[in-house]
């Protein structure tokens, strides 16, 4: 358990950036996390680090990401 001002958003987007330096490709990356603000800052933060607008980086918080894979593999099944 890490409180606030740990680090915690820092050392992730640092290891994701790391990951691309080493040659892992955007789009075989997940980043996850629990709230709506965590995922932004983490995705702003990269954005930035990557000095790009766009990423191709699959992320969001738990929640919204497995709602989108379920409406990925049950076509029509789920509407909004």
């Amino acid at each position: 358990m890490a409180g606030a001002g740990t680090g915690k958003t820092r050392t992730v987007v640092h290891r994701v950036q790391n990951m691309i330096d080493n040659g892992v490709k955007q789009d075989q990356i997940l980043l996850l996390t629990f709230t709506k603000k965590a995922a932004s800052e983490m995705i702003d933060r990269l954005k930035f680090m990557l000095k790009t607008n766009e990423l191709n980086i699959t992320a969001g918080t738990f929640h919204s990401v497995a709602y989108k894979l379920i409406r990925l593999a049950i076509p029509g099944e789920i509407s909004r």
